[in-house]
This record gives C-alpha cells, sequence and structure tokens, in this order.
C-alpha cells in the first residue's frame, strides 16, 4: 500500500529547490525511515546533496534541524514516520 510523505522547507534554504513543499508516494510499505525520505529528496532534489543533506550519510547536515509534524525533532535518520506525515526542515538559525 503506498505511503504518503510531505517535505517542508522553512527559513531560506541555501540552494534554489523547484517547491518548499515536496510530496512524495513510497511504496515501501506502512512505515518508513527519515533516511528513506532523505534519499527520496535527494533523487528528488539532488542540489540538497551537501548543502542541506549529507549524502553519504543519508541525514541533514548540522546546520539543519528535522521535525516530524512539528511534535518531535528527528535524532539521526532512523526516526519513522507514517502516510499522512511531514518532515519539517529547518535551519538552525532560522529567524536570526
Amino acid at each position: 500500500m503506498p505511503l504518503t510523505v510531505v517535505v517542508e522547507f522553512h527559513g531560506v534554504p541555501t540552494v534554489p529547490i523547484t517547491s518548499k513543499t515536496i510530496i512524495f508516494t513510497s511504496e515501501q510499505g506502512n512505515r518508513i525511515t527519515v533516511r528513506d525520505v532523505i534519499e527520496e529528496l535527494l533523487i528528488i532534489e539532488p542540489r540538497l546533496g551537501g548543502t542541506i543533506i549529507d549524502s553519504d550519510n543519508n541525514l541533514l547536515l548540522s546546520s539543519y534541524l528535522g521535525n516530524i509534524n512539528g511534535e518531535k525533532f528527528i535524532e539521526g535518520n532512523l526516526d519513522e514516520m507514517k502516510d499522512g506525515d511531514s518532515l519539517i526542515v529547518i535551519p538552525r538559525m532560522a529567524g536570526g
């Protein structure tokens, strides 16, 4: 069963991207990890590699934070995401 995840970029990204919201569907089952989402992001927006995403380790760079649904900050890339979840990406220095 397909799973849909929304990735939202808040603040000013360091690279131009086609949209501040990216919606994608995964066929991996009813749960995926942040790592899976980041791997998909690198396919959809390869320019994120090295600027927002550490493409060697499939992690957000240390200058960015990830949050799931505005409720939980991610720790690493093994946090699980479910259908309809949002991954919010913000610069650590957002707002100043």
